[in-house]
């Protein structure tokens, strides 16, 4: 747990985090503004936010069923596998 915490600092440290969350005009659009800036996934953005108490556990479990749900279709969309000719 120590490490994720530092891990989370280092990667999307608390103040600038604080500071570019309010210039977003709802959640949704704030994750994907701060996962942009700061170079991380949108999941990763949700649980900082909650953990800062910017947004609730339903926000992030609802960020990553989307994120699955998203990973599932891209999963789908795929042919079979490679071609032995590349």
């Amino acid at each position: 747990a120590y490490c994720n915490k530092v891990a989370s600092e280092v990667l999307m440290p608390t103040t600038a985090f604080n500071e570019f969350w309010r210039k977003a005009n709802d959640d949704k659009t704030n994750v994907e503004n701060l996962a942009s800036y700061f170079k991380t996934s949108q999941l990763s953005i949700a649980i900082k936010a909650n953990q800062l108490g910017l947004v609730d556990s339903q926000f992030v479990n609802q960020t990553r069923n989307e994120l699955n749900t998203y990973l599932l279709k891209q999963k789908a969309s795929k042919d079979g596998g490679g071609s032995y000719h590349n």
